[in-house]
């Protein structure tokens, strides 16, 4: 519940935001993987940014601020990007992502680092002479397999998508992938083969991550503006793994010798969702499968292999009431929710009563944009936890936000 301060709080943000400028509730535009069009003659240059100012009360952040709230200003990040023509059919992406290096990197302050840096090759079109039925083929700094598709449903500048939040992997990588779109507006089909160590590091190991991807929008070719033309259904599936650490032990009299055999790094999923103007919605259950590695990999302390897995389920719902009710007009305020259920170790028994530790986050908040480009999103968000033991349990996060997004 909301104490009094939170409530003074929200009413200086709301304050705030009545004298400020804002942008309709929507995904990170420049992260889609989706077939994109070719790159128009010449340069082409677009951005966004988004940041905020945070207020956080609860007993954890008192804790290390001499027993007091803790108010802050944030820009979280600025994205640009530049699309350029390379001939007939083939253009060039390149994404920059500016963000603040922590103080304990070897630069206390803003860097700018590579996001997405690709060739595109759009090599078949209307296939078989059916319209929408194309192909292309990207090589290079590329998109996941499924955060950046989950991206266009969720407003990424309030909070990472569940599964990047809670480590399934990385938004972004190393690698090449292909992207079929289906005709008659069905949807499509991406696949993608990666480093699997993500954008913010070199390849690690010889393994690599196998990814595929399939989104069927069933009544996007229907007649009319329809409410659930936009209607996806998404499963996905990402296979790889991770080199031993004893994989250049030496063999020897009291040591068992190098571990070629990789380690588990699976990753599943399924979102179903909405993203019309009026209502976006989407609910997502995904799962992370892998292995991990104990002993010595010495005679007297062999190498053990033991599989865990971790599951998170979440729904969330982005809604304009009034034009829900009147379609032909589009509203400039609306609310959002989400809430979010994640398991680290569905086989763990360390938790309260033999079940296994789970985390709550939970997001609400309104949002007003008198324009196209630029959004201001009131919000409270917050961290709970279940089923661990009180000597474990980690503190309560408790946080309200005014979020500013804008593209450009």
């Amino acid at each position: 519940m909301f104490s009094s301060r939170h409530v003074q709080v929200l009413a200086l943000f709301a304050a705030a935001a009545t004298v400020a400028p804002t942008a309709p509730v929507r995904a990170q535009q420049v992260t889609t993987t989706g077939a994109e069009k070719p790159a128009t003659p010449g340069f082409d240059f677009s951005g966004l940014a988004f940041g905020s100012l945070s207020y956080r009360s609860d007993s954890a952040t008192k804790l290390v601020n001499g027993g007091k709230e803790r108010p802050q200003f944030n820009l979280d990040r600025v994205y640009f990007t530049f699309r350029m023509p390379a001939g007939e059919d083939v253009s060039f992406r390149a994404t920059t992502d500016v963000f603040q290096q922590s103080p304990s990197t070897y630069y206390a302050g803003w860097a700018i680092r590579m996001k997405y840096a690709y060739v595109q090759y759009n090599f078949l079109h209307d296939i078989g002479g059916n319209k929408g039925f194309n192909a292309q083929a990207r090589i290079g700094l590329l998109h996941n397999v499924a955060i950046d598709h989950y991206e266009t449903f969720w407003p990424r500048y309030l909070e990472q998508t569940d599964i990047e939040r809670n480590g399934f992997f990385s938004s972004s990588d190393l690698g090449a992938a292909v992207t079929v779109t289906l005709p008659n507006k069905w949807g499509e089909v991406y696949a993608s083969v990666i480093n699997g160590a993500g954008y913010t590091s070199g390849e690690t190991d010889r393994f690599k991550d196998y990814g595929m991807r399939l989104s069927l929008t069933p009544f996007a070719g229907m007649e009319g503006n329809g409410l659930m033309k936009t209607f996806t259904i998404s499963p996905w599936a990402s296979s790889g793994g991770a080199a031993s650490s004893h994989q250049n032990d030496v063999a020897s009299v009291t040591n068992n010798g190098p571990v070629s055999d990789p380690l588990t790094k699976d990753r599943y999923g399924i979102l179903v969702g909405n993203k019309d103007h009026a209502l976006t919605f989407a609910v997502n259950w995904s799962q992370r499968k892998d292995s991990f590695e104990s002993g010595a990999n010495t005679v007297a302390s062999p190498l053990v292999k033991a599989d865990t897995s971790g599951t998170v389920t979440s729904g969330f719902i982005v809604a304009r009431p009034t034009e829900l009710f009147d379609r032909a007009h589009k509203s400039s305020w609306g609310v959002l929710f989400r809430y979010d259920n994640f398991v680290p170790k569905d086989n763990s028994t360390a938790g309260t009563s033999g079940s296994a530790p789970s985390q709550q986050r939970t997001i609400a908040g309104i949002f007003w944009e008198p324009n196209a480009r630029t959004t201001f999103t009131l919000n409270y968000q917050g961290l709970d936890f279940s089923n661990y033991l009180p000597a474990n349990k980690p503190a309560v996060a408790s946080t309200v936000f005014l979020h500013w997004y804008v593209t450009f």
